[in-house]
Order: C-alpha cells, then structure tokens, then sequence
C-alpha cells in the first residue's frame, strides 16, 4: 500500500515537471521569436503631394486701341494705371489730345471761309443758269454712272489681288473656281465667293447706269455750261470735306480728354508712354483682361514625374499662418512646348495679384495629385531597400504543436511606381492579390527564412 501511494504520487510529479518543461519550453520560444507587426496590401489610386511654384498670369488679353483719323495724331499727356492694376468700369486710364488740335482747327476754318466765299460769288456770277428736267435728268445720271465705275474699279481690283491675278482678261468665273479648291477652309471659300458676288453685282450696277446716261446723252449740257457747274461741285465738295475734318477735330478732342475703362478687369500691359505721339490708324493703348476672365496662377510643370491634373486640390498660403485651398482649372502648353497647370486664385488671395503681378513674384504652391488607375498600396513603414526597386518581407503561416500562429518570412520584391508619406505604389501582380501578411517594424532583425510571430492583438 505504501509503495502504490509513493508510486502515485511519483508519477504526479513527474507529470507536473514533464508539463512545466512543456509551459518553460513554449514560454522560451516564445521569448526568442521575434515580434512584427502584420498589414495587407490594399488596391486604391495614389495621391501624392507636389511643389508648385505660381506667377499670375492673365490667359486671355483683350487690345484697348483707338482709331486716330488720316492726318491726325494724339499726345499722350496722363497716364493713370499701371500694369496689374485692378480697373472698374468708368475709371479713367489715359488723357490725350489732338497734336496740334487747336492749330489745325483755325487752318480749316480759313480754308472754310475761303471756300464759301467762292462759291457765294459764283453764284453772283452764274446765277441765271437755269437747266431743263432732261438737263438735271442726264447730270444725275452722269453722276451715278461716275459712282457705279468708280464702285466696281474699287471691288475689282481687291478681289484681283486676293486672286494673285494682274489682268482684268483673266478674272471670271472658272478663275474663281480654280482658286477656290486651293483654299482648305470653308470660312475663306465663303468669302471669295462672296467677294466675286459683290463685284458682279456692282459690275452690273455700273452697266445699267452708263445705259442710262447713254439713253440721256442727246439732253447733256453744253459744255461751258458744265464746265461751269463741275466747278461749283467741285468746291461743294471741298466744302464739305472741310466740315467733316472740322467735326472729326472736335470730336476726338472730347474722345481723347478722357479715356475710361470699358468694363471691370485689370491692365496687363500699357503699350503707350507720358508725351508720346499716337499716329493715324489704329492705335495700342493698352492690354486688359476680358470681361469675367481674370488671372490664374500659373504653374509650370518642367518634372516629367509631375501629373498634375485639371481639378487637383492645390494648398495656397495666404500669409505667414494662413492657407487655402483652391483647385487647378486648366492645364496645356507654353509657347515654348512647356507644360503648366493653372490654378484659380482664391478670394483671400486677390489683394495681392497686382503686386505679384507687378514684381513677377513666384508662389510656392502644394498640389495634391491623385493618379489616374488603381494601383496596389502598401504602407510605406513596410517597404525596404531604396530606389525604384524595393522589397518588403511576407509571412507563409505555420502552425507550431502548442497551438499558436507563426510566420515564416519570405522576400518579395516590387517596382516603386510613385510614395507619399503614407504609401508606396506598385503595379506588383504578385502584391496585388497576395493573401500573405507583410511583415514589418520587428523588434529584432530578421531575414528570408526566419520565423517570427504577430504582436499581441496585431494578427
């Protein structure tokens, strides 16, 4: 009885020691194994952050000109805008004046009162004529065929030179169908051909107004008596004449004291200066932007990386602790073939774009790029290596005798495609649809082939 109880009791012991080796030996294993922490790959499109730096560019420009009359010329005598300048409709931007204005208008006032007195005393003189209604009939006539002519000699001779023709012989209708097939674009087909109408409207015109004056020729005036008459209409004529430069005189002097702008905008460039001298013709005053079309800020894209996209969210700071968010609107080509991106200038940002405009200063922006595919994103604590080509390591699960979960660890390496500071993107088919942890921020180094286990709570 006693041996069987010693025995017993042997055998308890034993058992205890036998389980407390097992509990020690699971207990040191896992001391010794190291500890990671799991995470999976996930699909999604990468966005990543960008420099941007921005000058205020206007995209569109609208010419301010004025049209100065043949032997007229203005003086600039105030300029009251500078570049970038912010304008509101109605506010003055330049005073000129007529050179000369004063001077010339007394010259045309003598040559007026000389011209009148001409023809008061030719009507002292010649005031008996007296002309039947066929005589009036074939001078209205003679008139009207003299306009006619001088219409049709002015249409033809500017559809000639369109034609690159010298000879009147050679243009007709089969010259101006040949032509128009060398011509791509329907809009100047159009206006050949409605250039040729126009002339042979007016050639028809002129026909049937020197048949007219044919059929009256038997009523024509005597020839002193008409000699007379052309010279009366001559200075009616140059009467006339007169009066109009007078009127043109005057009323670009009122024009020019004053120029305002035509709607809200801003200057971009002023093509005049203080005392210069604007020529006959049409005239540059200044560059403004279009109605409702303001500046941008203008990025230009010279990394080739760099994919900033129409609707990107770019961060814009405001002053020295203030940003705001705007977004990109546009996006092409310089002249140069450069590519840029604009952005939108925000409200909070507007008092400043005469000055940035003015001295040429430059934003530094920071856009928000989102790609255009899904790609696979992997947490960039977890990537290793440098360069394009990295690796991360992955678990292949095993499952120990004492019951918990260890993993065996494998390298696999992937081709960077863009990283942010939270994801590196691959295009690693392997990456993509791999069920295996990736293994990272381990407690102790590890390396292909070693086994590890997850952190507590992190399986």
């Amino acid at each position: 009885m006693t041996l069987k109880k010693f025995a017993l009791r042997g055998m308890i012991v034993l058992a205890a020691v036998i389980a407390l080796c097992v509990l020690f030996s699971g207990t040191f294993r896992t001391l010794t194994t190291p500890k990671v922490t799991l995470e999976h790959s996930k699909n999604g499109k990468m966005e990543s952050s960008t420099v941007l730096m921005g000058k205020v560019v206007f995209p569109e420009e609208e010419e301010m000109n004025i049209q100065v009359p043949e032997e007229l010329s203005l003086t600039v005598r105030r300029l009251y805008v500078t570049p970038g300048q912010q304008i509101s409709k109605g506010d003055r931007m330049i005073a000129a004046e007529v050179t000369d204005g004063n001077k010339k208008l007394l010259e045309l006032q003598a040559q007026y009162v000389k011209v009148r007195d001409t023809l008061d005393n030719w009507d002292r003189k010649h005031g008996d004529i007296r002309l039947t209604r066929n005589e009036e009939a074939w001078i209205d006539a003679y008139n009207a065929a003299r306009e006619a002519e001088d219409k049709e000699l002015e249409l033809r001779h500017a559809l000639m030179a369109n034609l690159g023709l010298k000879s009147t012989s050679d243009l007709n209708e089969t010259t101006v169908k040949k032509f128009l097939k060398t011509l791509k674009q329907k809009a100047s087909q159009q206006a050949i051909i409605e250039q040729y109408n126009n002339w042979m409207m007016a050639k028809n015109a002129m026909t049937e107004a020197q048949k007219k004056l044919k059929g009256l020729d038997r009523y024509a005036v005597e020839d002193s008596v008409w000699t007379t008459l052309q010279e009366k209409n001559d200075k009616i004529k140059e009467k006339a004449e007169i009066e109009d430069k007078m009127m043109a005189i005057r009323q670009l002097q009122k024009q020019v004291s004053e120029i305002a702008a035509p709607h809200d905008g801003y200057v971009i460039e002023v093509k005049v200066q203080k005392d210069g001298v604007l020529s006959s013709g049409e005239a540059e005053l200044f560059l403004i932007s279009p109605e409702d079309k303001g500046p941008v800020l203008r990025a230009e894209l010279t990394d080739k990386k760099n994919t900033v996209q129409k609707g990107a969210v770019v961060s814009i700071p405001v002053d020295q602790w203030m940003r705001v968010e705007s977004k990109v609107t546009a996006t092409g080509l310089t002249k140069t073939g450069v590519p840029y991106a604009d952005i939108k200038i925000p409200d909070d940002l507007s008092y400043r774009v005469s000055n940035l405009f003015k001295d040429s200063d430059e934003i530094k922006m920071k856009a928000t790029v989102r790609a255009k595919e899904n790609t696979t994103l992997i947490p960039v604590a977890a990537v290793r290596g440098s360069g394009e080509n990295r690796y991360v390591f992955v678990g292949e699960m095993q499952q120990s005798l004492f019951g918990d979960t260890r993993y065996k660890v494998k390298t696999v390496e992937f081709r960077v495609l863009g990283e942010n500071d939270k994801y590196v993107s691959t295009d690693s088919g392997e990456l993509s649809y791999d069920s295996r942890p990736i293994l990272y921020m381990e407690d102790r180094e590890i390396q292909e082939g070693s086994v590890v286990m997850a952190r507590e709570g992190k399986e």
